[in-house]
């Protein structure tokens, strides 16, 4: 299961590349926000979703709490 794991998360990161990486959302990853992420591909994995649907719920995941932590955090 390991391995088809880190097939799919290989894909996701490849789809949001293709679709997202010259967005507002192609700079660093903070640690909170890779440990979120891997726990959404991980669950989405299991739960049989598609690329692309993990791919959209991650990047409005990114912009919503980016934008909250620009408005909130200073």
């Amino acid at each position: 299961m390991k391995n088809n794991l880190e097939k799919f998360t290989h894909k996701v990161a490849d789809y949001i590349d293709y679709e997202y990486g010259g967005s507002d959302i192609s700079d660093g990853l903070t640690d909170d926000e890779r440990y979120t992420i891997r726990n959404l591909v991980t669950a989405h994995y299991e739960f049989g979703d598609s690329i692309n649907n993990v791919a959209s719920h991650i990047i409005n995941y990114l912009r919503k709490t980016r934008q909250w932590n620009q408005q909130n955090i200073k």
